[in-house]
């Protein structure tokens, strides 16, 4: 557990100079939560940011940023000292919740101040969104079993997805369906017990699926294998 905190306290540290991670993840909601207030009328609109700078947290910051380490060389030395990708992905994952929580605080001071939300409750059911997004965090951790693929490639690729998915999300389209950002959103307010257990145990399946890539993690680059 040692270790674990270990790796997040690096994170967290390099999180601070990431001046990328905070544009993604505060800045562009923020803006267009300006653009949009007028439509913004409580838990049920925000609920779309949430999700939105979480899944963007996650899949940045555990699967894409493991494979940036391992393109760059690093995870030779981290793992020179440590040489458990067990540990190595349990202090990635707590570092994006925990980057996640303090971005949704902030978001929401800033809502609060917008358009007045109750910012305990907004935070109540944006803790929700985060259990929600984990197995997203597991998803995303497959990147790292890809080959000859370059990190910034990759997170080209991944930025345009996911702002698409987020403009999608405002659109009454079918495509919404097999949208996983709009099917998140809807069951941070879902009461329907029915629908939360049929996701948790689809959730539960995509973790199980994903452990082979959390085990298989090297730390040498795709290029080098």
């Amino acid at each position: 557990m040692n270790q674990v905190l270990a790796f997040v306290e690096v994170n967290m540290k390099l999180l601070v100079k990431d001046k990328l991670s905070f544009i993604w993840s505060i800045v562009l909601p923020t803006v267009m939560l300006l653009t949009n207030r007028g439509n913004v009328r409580g838990y049920e609109d925000l609920r779309f940011w949430w999700v939105y700078i979480i899944v963007s947290s996650f899949l940045f910051g555990i699967g894409i940023y493991a494979l940036q380490l391992k393109e760059s060389g690093i995870m030779r030395v981290v793992f020179s000292v440590n040489n458990n990708p067990w540990t190595f992905f349990g202090g990635n994952f707590l570092t994006q919740i925990l980057y996640s929580v303090i971005c949704l605080g902030v978001f929401n001071l800033i809502a609060y101040f917008l358009i007045g939300v109750n910012y305990f409750g907004a935070m109540g059911y944006s803790m929700r969104a985060v259990v929600y997004c984990i197995p997203i965090g597991f998803l995303g951790y497959n990147l790292t079993l890809l080959r000859n693929v370059h990190v910034r490639t990759l997170e080209t690729i991944a930025s345009i997805i996911i702002f698409v998915l987020f403009i999608f999300m405002s659109m009454n389209s079918i495509w919404n369906r097999i949208n996983p950002l709009y099917v998140i959103s809807n069951l941070v307010i879902e009461t329907d017990w029915k629908r939360i257990l049929i996701y948790l145990l689809t959730g539960i399946v995509i973790i199980l699926c994903s452990l082979y890539s959390v085990s298989n993690y090297t730390c040498l680059s795709n290029e080098w294998r």
